[in-house]
């Protein structure tokens, strides 16, 4: 049998930096480190014209479309639509 830890670090196995976000009341793995909005939007099937939410502290921060977050675990998004969008 071959060994699954890899010798050196791990550049070639994800599985342990995967972590569990919540988007929409609904939890998704996703790898721990730098992450696209747009990649968050995209995982938790939101509308790309919406905006991304991340809750810290009780707080509603809007996250830029052309931003990212720095994924540790445990964050929480939502979304919205733009506002004063007239369509």
């Amino acid at each position: 049998m071959e060994n699954e830890k890899k010798e050196g670090g791990n550049s070639n196995d994800y599985r342990n930096d995967l972590v569990k976000i919540t988007i929409k009341n609904k939890p998704y793995p996703i790898h721990r480190g730098n992450q696209k909005v747009s990649a968050i939007k995209e995982l938790g099937g939101i509308n790309p014209n919406h905006i991304l939410v991340e809750i810290i502290d009780g707080r509603l921060v809007d996250l830029p479309n052309d931003g990212s977050v720095t994924i540790k675990g445990g964050e929480v998004f939502n979304s919205h639509p733009p506002i004063g969008d007239n369509s």
